[in-house]
């Protein structure tokens, strides 16, 4: 599975996810999509971060696999002066989306593994918090 396959399949799955009803939790923007933070009052970025893998079993040209891991970070913007709650509700939601799944497409599977919330503060005009979750997928060569 290449980079960008790995990239779809999470990215169409928490778009999927991330409807309440017929409408979105909070306006999301992936990784290169241009946005006006100034036109939302409170919204999600959704990034997936790739880390050094490793070479998992030996063999020749186009029969090696490695194993490719990151992380999926979502910074959560909202109001600052308002608490943690609505930070707090948005991030667990995130994690019941991503955390603990395995997501196939095409034959490929992404897994995303353990995740946590964590608060970054107020910075700019909103308070952040991140939802991070761990993934990995198999790559051929």
């Amino acid at each position: 599975m290449t980079l960008n396959e790995a990239r779809v399949i999470v990215y169409d799955a928490f778009a999927a996810a991330w409807l309440l009803g017929e409408e979105r939790l909070v306006p999301y923007f992936f990784d290169n999509m241009h946005y006006d933070s100034n036109e939302v009052n409170e919204f999600v970025e959704l990034n997936m971060i790739h880390a050094p893998g490793e070479h998992y079993t030996l063999g020749s040209t186009g029969n090696r696999i490695f194993r490719r891991e990151g992380i999926v970070r979502t910074i959560i913007h909202t109001q600052p002066d308002g608490g943690l709650k609505r930070s707090d509700d948005l991030g667990e939601e995130i994690l019941r989306i991503l955390e603990g799944k395995s997501l196939v497409a095409d034959g490929n599977t992404v897994r995303l593994t353990n995740g946590y919330v964590g608060e970054l503060g107020v910075i700019g005009s909103y308070y952040k918090a991140e939802a991070v979750v761990q993934f990995n997928y198999q790559d051929q060569k």
